[in-house]
This record gives structure tokens, sequence and C-alpha cells, in this order.
């Protein structure tokens, strides 16, 4: 993974490179989750334990929102 985008979580960072998302903790990618879209900004740390991507339909029309766990990636 080679982060385009990085946002400062509560307790690490998370990064994009439009195909995938991802959570870095002490220099080491903690989960990476791949998208059916193309993330179209950086990621928003919600708190300590959720982190938002806005993503845009491979198309570029209409928007998504994902919502995910903070420490595994899962969606929620």
């Amino acid at each position: 993974m080679r982060p385009q985008a990085i946002a400062a979580g509560a307790r690490h960072p998370f990064v994009s490179d439009r195909q995938r998302v991802g959570a870095v903790r002490d220099g080491r990618l903690l989960w990476t989750a791949p998208a059916d879209a193309v993330w179209a900004k950086r990621p928003v740390p919600l708190g300590g334990d959720r982190v938002l991507f806005l993503a845009a339909g491979r198309d570029r029309t209409g928007g998504l929102l994902y919502c995910a766990d903070a420490e595994t990636g899962r969606r929620v």
C-alpha cells in the first residue's frame, strides 16, 4: 500500500491509496479493507473507536459512506 491520503486518529493514523483503506500502529499496518468504490477523500476518525470513509462510485457518480471499527477495519 502506498498511501495517498493520511488522517490522524486518536490511537493511530489511517491511510488510503484510493483502492484500499487501512490503519497503522507503531509503523506496521494493522488492517486494510478493499474498496468496492474509489475513495474520494481521506479517512475521517470518529473518536477513538470508529473511522469514516467517503467514496464515489467507480463512474464518479453518486456517493457512498462507510464506517469501520478503528481496530479491526470491520464495517459497522
